[in-house]
């Protein structure tokens, strides 16, 4: 394993360029043996979940969502797979309300989003009642399924 040092420029109040930081970056190697390149790394760090952003960790939460719930190939919308993103939505929500108690602002469009997935519920229940409690199942959503 080789170490690289990488410097990090930056403009003083007089629009100079100096050194702000020196840093050692790890070239890392790939499953194949081979090594990679720092923005080969640096990429691999950004696909990873645990250096992901919260939103992409839920974009990647929905991807796997819609994989486990689409009918055919190219189903994105289907009530199924909108129930199930908008169940992911949500518990996304209920995570982050947990941790920021006086975001009022965010707490209507989280009622929205329960709303509308009450009424694509209501939807699927009414149109395809076996699809409905195969979702339901997946999902844990009896209690909610009751309520309809």
């Amino acid at each position: 394993m080789s170490l690289q040092i990488v410097r990090n420029l930056s403009r003083n109040s007089r629009g100079m360029w100096f050194n702000s930081s020196i840093s050692r970056v790890r070239m890392n190697m790939s499953t194949e043996g081979q090594k990679l390149t720092t923005s080969q790394y640096q990429m691999q760090q950004i696909i990873s979940q645990d250096t992901a952003s919260e939103k992409d960790k839920l974009n990647m939460r929905i991807t796997s969502t819609i994989d486990a719930f689409k009918m055919h190939e190219t189903d994105r919308g289907s009530s199924g797979v909108q129930i199930a993103v908008m169940t992911e939505k949500i518990k996304n929500l209920v995570r982050h309300f947990a941790q920021h108690k006086k975001d009022k602002h965010s707490m209507r469009g989280f009622q929205q989003l329960l709303s509308k997935r009450r009424y694509m519920m209501k939807y699927m229940k009414k149109n395809d009642f076996e699809g409905f409690k195969e979702v339901v199942k997946k999902l844990g959503l009896e209690r909610e399924a009751v309520r309809l």
